[in-house]
């Protein structure tokens, strides 16, 4: 039997970003060490309790330490990136795995994160493909989460 393991890294608020990444490293590092196969690391930009950013960017820097784990994301949130950049970034670290990475995808995000960048969350595409304009009081509505502090305000603590 293969075993793999999908982590959305939550961490408590507050904590120091280096620290919460370490952790997260070293539970891909003993994943392998266990005999793990896959592995797929989660990401959000705008909540506070998970501190990977970017699942793509994570796996690059696991890359040269681990040997026989195949990484995945878990998923790339399309709302959060441009088409092009993803397609660029997938096919550059696709080439860096040899054939040890596995590319998960999603059309929506958190609510609030589409709002850290400016685009509509998922509720409000359905409008939109019915011509309709979006309520930005959508987001708020429709949020399964309630509001974190900024990703700026936890990078800029985290640095101190």
């Amino acid at each position: 039997m293969d075993l793999g393991f999908f982590t959305m890294p939550i961490h408590p608020p507050g904590r120091h970003l280096v620290e919460t990444l370490e952790e997260d490293r070293e539970l891909v590092l003993l994943a392998e060490e266990l005999g793990y196969t896959e592995g797929y690391i989660g990401e959000h930009i705008t909540d506070a309790a998970e501190t990977i950013t970017s699942s793509l960017i994570f796996i690059a820097w696991l890359l040269r330490e681990t040997k026989r784990i195949r990484l995945g994301t878990g998923t790339v949130n399309l709302p959060n990136h441009h088409p092009a950049m993803v397609a660029a970034e997938v096919a550059l670290l696709d080439h860096m795995a040899k054939g040890r990475f596995l590319f998960g995808i999603r059309p929506g995000a958190l609510p609030l994160g589409c709002r850290g960048v400016r685009q509509p969350g998922p509720g409000p595409h359905r409008g939109l493909r019915r011509g309709e304009r979006p309520d930005p009081r959508d987001l708020e509505r429709r949020a399964a989460v309630q509001p974190r502090r900024p990703l700026l305000d936890r990078l800029d603590r985290s640095a101190r």
